[in-house]
């Protein structure tokens, strides 16, 4: 099917879909996923073939590039080096990146196979947001004084142009990136949508004759893709496709919600979309044109897809919270389409300060449960309260909302009503709790009044007073005035209750003479956190300001601590954490406890692989606990979503059996992790000659007789081969000669072989020439015959 096609199939599906009601059941993709928890943030990641790069962070620290295959081997650090790379775009051997350890952005390449990493730009401007395609890359550039766009050639080693344009790069310097194809560079041109440049003749020209906003462009092949506001509104962003060749434009998606962000290959067009409340990954078959489909996911917002073939890549979530996604996509698998989404419980009675788990489950239109979906959730009041990733619902003030569950187009709803609780004032805190100060000095007192709950109160007024106004006075709005040696007690008032905090004046200056450590004690679980703070005490034991404290754990292996005060249990056992400021020193205790391991992901290698008919290929699954550890003596079970492509067996050997796509899935207690495999039909290969044989093998004539014989050439698999040409040879032709034909003649007494040759192949017989008639000449017949033996084999020599 040509481009062409398709985009007419494509025209003929969106005018239907106007036809449609807005919200529809959309059927999810069929095809394998999987999650990569890696440590730190994992953000844009990039995607060619089996490779993915992306932009890694740990601890909020500079960002390194990284690559690593779609099955999840190989992981690897392109660099390492304090200042930040980002941005990565990966095509065949190489990689590009924006780098600033010279103080500026600059331009960065990587080779894998030659393991060097190389500057592609010098000067003191800034070059960025690269993209890389063949042998060409593209880049944002302000030499100028303005920004334009280098394209730049890999093997040349020098720019090949600098194309002149007012790119509109936002406020989201993430947004509005150039793209690139063998023969078309694409950007947004502010306030005239998306140009198109031509390598071959270095001419621009507008994608679109609409003048409303375009961002976003995505080529592959003569097909660009791109982001659309010609709604008007930016939350009807749709995505729109343009064929380079015709001319023919057409809107893809006709959702009233934001689609954004297309990534463009031959087969398929991603992008984010947020029908479903938070983004969502939907994507679009270009080969078969029927409809949208749902990404798969596991929740939290889905960003930044890049694809490559069937394979789709994007980050979940964002900062030190982003995690990689690979999903393969499989066309002509079977598809689901959720058509009923039930929330349980479908209305609720909460007080304020109460949480309540809602749980959804998803139903195709047969009416089973669609298992390993994640719905979105969303909250119609947020002043009522919020609700997680998780369906967690967190009552937070009186009235009522409505709960949503979505995914794939789908939507259900419960309602929740939040009831008005009196919140009655149960106590007051006065920070700081001690204080010491010389006299004349002062320290400004602050209060907070809770409920019953705990929770602090608005609007409620306080009255100060202090215990000693001879040591010290406190105005109304809490400002303590030390005047005298001595102590006192600042009080706050309000409704009968109180809270209190001391005072000691001093001509004598304060100096550290303890540290407290809170909590003093803690049990985690491996993978665990918990927040120390230290207080440092003057010699009146008033708490001091401004003391740097350093925090140390005693045994690393069990846990660390960082400069704020925050644990992280590593492994099971016990743990003293120090806190020290000037030799002075305060300990607390921490205990890990090892959590029962559980399964909770499964990961299939090869992700991908392409096999041929009667090939076998070993899948192995790596199963995984909460903490990340992989888990040994875990029996997986193996299916095969298409038994008749091929079949695995329970130890992971696939066996290919007839040309098309499966999926591959290993499950364990619940938990299953899928690869996708392509079989290709057997490779014809082309017969080779090995061996002839002659018949009959032997003969005995007469003078005077002939005798026919026939030659059976054979290839390298046994297999006759028709239309075969030999030459025929006598070893004697005293004794006879045989002729083009087959046919032999007995001239004389003796013996001798005939020889069938063809391509240094031969075949031999042996033949017996006797003096007297053969018995076959001393039978009569009437009339009589030709005098000939003949063979029944079914090949007569040419």
């Amino acid at each position: 099917m040509t481009k062409h096609t398709h985009l007419a199939l494509l025209c003929a599906v969106v005018i239907i879909g106007l036809l449609m009601p807005p919200v529809m059941a959309v059927e999810v993709a069929p095809g394998a996923s999987q999650d990569y928890l890696l440590p730190g943030g994992n953000e844009h990641p990039d995607v060619d073939g089996n490779m993915i790069v992306w932009e890694r962070s740990l601890l909020r620290g500079p960002k390194d590039i990284y690559s690593m295959t779609t099955s999840g081997s190989d992981i690897r650090s392109l660099t390492n080096d304090n200042a930040s790379q980002e941005r990565p775009s990966i095509s065949g051997d190489y990689v590009v990146w924006q780098d600033n350890r010279s103080g500026d952005w600059d331009i960065y390449l990587y080779s894998f196979s030659e393991n060097t990493t190389s500057r592609l730009t010098n000067d003191t401007a800034d070059q960025w947001l690269p993209v890389i395609h063949g042998n060409y890359a593209v880049w944002y550039d302000n030499r100028e004084g303005s920004t334009d766009i280098v394209l730049y050639d890999i093997g040349a080693g020098e720019e090949k142009a600098l194309i002149d344009c007012n790119p509109a790069l936002g406020t989201d310097v993430t947004r509005f990136k150039p793209t690139l194809s063998d023969e078309y560079v694409a950007w947004e041109e502010t306030g005239a949508g998306i140009l198109l440049y031509e390598i071959a003749t270095g001419t621009s020209r507008a994608v679109s004759p609409s003048s409303m906003p375009q961002s976003w462009p995505s080529i592959a092949g003569d097909i660009i893709a791109w982001e659309d506001y010609r709604w008007g509104a930016a939350w009807e962003s749709a995505i729109y496709l343009h064929s380079i060749g015709t001319g023919e434009e057409l809107q893809l998606t006709t959702q009233s919600s934001e689609q954004v962000s297309p990534a463009l290959t031959e087969s398929l067009v991603a992008w984010e979309d947020k029908r479903d409340g938070l983004w969502s990954i939907y994507m679009y078959d270009l080969s078969d044109g029927v409809e949208e489909m749902s990404v798969p996911t596991t929740g939290g917002e889905q960003l930044y897809p890049a694809a490559s073939g069937n394979t789709i890549v994007w980050q979940k979530n964002r900062g030190e919270n982003a995690k990689l996604c690979v999903y393969t996509y499989i066309p002509g698998d079977p598809t689901q389409t959720v058509t009923e989404i039930e929330i349980e419980p479908s209305t609720a009675m909460m007080e304020i300060g109460e949480e309540l788990k809602f749980n959804a489950t998803c139903y195709d239109q047969d009416g089973n449960v669609t298992p390993g979906l994640k719905v979105t959730w969303s909250c119609s009041n947020t002043t009522v309260g919020l609700i997680d990733p998780g369906g967690y619902f967190n009552a937070a003030a009186a009235g009522t909302a409505t709960i949503t569950a979505a995914t794939a187009g789908v939507s259900s709803t419960a309602n929740v009503t939040v009831n008005a609780t009196e919140l009655i004032l149960e106590s007051i805190t006065v920070a700081p709790t001690t204080a010491t100060l010389e006299i004349n000095g002062t320290e400004q007192f602050s209060a907070t009044a809770l409920d019953q709950f705990g929770n602090a109160m608005t609007g409620v007024s306080v009255a100060w007073t202090s215990s000693n106004e001879t040591v010290g006075t406190v105005d109304e709005n809490g400002l303590f005035t030390a005047l005298a040696e001595g102590t006192a007690d600042v009080t706050a008032t309000a409704g009968g209750v109180t809270g209190s905090a001391a005072v000691t004046v001093s001509a004598e200056e304060p100096v550290l003479d303890s540290i407290t450590v809170a909590p003093t004690t803690a049990t985690l679980e491996i993978n665990g956190t918990e927040q120390f703070s230290a207080t440092a005490l003057d010699q009146f034991g008033s708490a001091m300001t401004g003391v740097s404290v350093a925090w140390a754990s005693g045994n690393e292996t069990v846990g660390t601590i960082n400069e704020t005060g925050l644990f992280t249990a590593l492994a099971e056992g016990t743990v003293t954490i120090t806190a020290t400021a000037e030799n002075k020193s305060a300990e607390a205790t921490v205990t890990v406890t090892a959590e029962e391991p559980v399964t909770t992901s499964i990961t299939v290698t090869p992700l991908t692989a392409i096999a041929t008919v009667n090939d076998t290929l070993e899948f192995t699954a790596t199963v995984r606990d909460q903490f990340g550890g992989e888990l040994s003596d875990v029996e997986v079970t193996w299916t095969s979503s298409n038994e008749t492509v091929g079949t695995i067996n329970e130890t992971g050997t696939f066996t290919a059996l007839a040309e098309g796509i499966a999926a591959i899935t290993a499950t364990a207690d619940g938990v299953s992790g899928s690869a996708a495999i392509t079989v290709n039909p057997e490779e014809q290969t082309e017969p080779v000659l090995t061996s002839i044989r002659v018949t009959p093998s032997g003969a005995t004539l007469a003078i005077g007789d002939t005798q026919r014989f026939m030659v059976t050439a054979f290839d390298q698999d046994g297999t006759a081969m028709p239309d075969v040409e030999v030459t025929w040879a006598s070893s004697d032709e005293t004794v006879g000669t045989i002729g083009a034909d087959g046919v032999f003649n007995a001239l004389a007494e003796g013996t001798a072989n005939v020889t069938a040759t063809a391509e240094n192949i031969t075949g031999t017989a042996a033949v017996t020439v006797n003096a007297t008639e053969s018995a076959l000449a001393m039978v009569a017949v009437s009339p009589s015959p030709q005098r000939e033996t003949t063979s029944p084999e079914p090949q007569p020599s040419p």
